[in-house]
């Protein structure tokens, strides 16, 4: 499971609620998160994405955090 997060698209409590939500569906394993690569062209103009997180805050029992870069 991944996801790619910008800090103006996902809140850590949006992140927060994707965890509980595979825990509820019984998911038991590694989440990777890869931060938005500022520098990268996209298909819309987005600001610059903050690199913020705890991975160790995020994990729960079932499921550990692992960011990518």
């Amino acid at each position: 499971m991944r996801t790619t997060i910008h800090s103006d698209l996902i809140s850590k409590e949006d992140l927060t609620a994707m965890v509980h939500y595979l825990e509820q569906k019984g998911y038991q394993s590694k989440y990777y998160i890869q931060y938005f690569a500022n520098e990268a062209p996209f298909l819309e103009k987005l600001g610059y994405s903050y690199r913020k997180l705890d991975s160790e805050s995020l994990s729960t029992a079932s499921i550990q955090i692992v960011i990518r870069n």
